[in-house]
């Protein structure tokens, strides 16, 4: 067997296709939903927040993911998909001593991360139930 060097430009294009099959973007969140998105919320009782991706298969970020300032990366759950869209869900539980909090104004900052490692936090949520806490 006979073994022929590699041209220079050969290694290099090579190597940029390399590069560029495992580059991957950044997941996208398109959107975010709570349910129950109005009433109160009291002792007991849970929201979830159900956020829209781009891709499948992701899993909750390296970054804390909060409800009303609570760390709720542990409820973590993809929900499936819809079409192009990819759905995940992180559930609050409302616990004595939680900050309250009026209609719409519950802060939610929850991350996601792709296989690679690509991270997105989402940190938006138009319609939320008050927390009476």
């Amino acid at each position: 067997m006979t073994i022929l060097p590699v041209p220079q430009s050969l290694t290099v294009l090579l190597l940029v296709a390399c590069v560029l099959n495992t580059a991957h973007a950044t997941p996208t969140v398109s959107g975010a939903s709570a349910s129950p998105s109005d009433g109160t919320r009291k002792v007991g009782e849970s929201v979830v927040v159900t956020l829209t991706a781009s891709d499948s298969g992701l899993a909750a970020g390296a970054a804390a993911s909060t409800i009303n300032d609570i760390d709720v990366t542990s409820t973590f759950a993809s929900a499936g998909s819809s079409g192009d869209s990819h759905l995940y869900r992180f559930t609050y539980t409302v616990a004595e001593g939680h900050t309250e909090r009026a209609l719409n104004a519950l802060p939610i900052s929850l991350s996601l991360k792709d296989a690679a490692g690509n991270e997105v936090t989402h940190t938006t949520l138009a319609n939320s139930p008050s927390i009476d806490a």
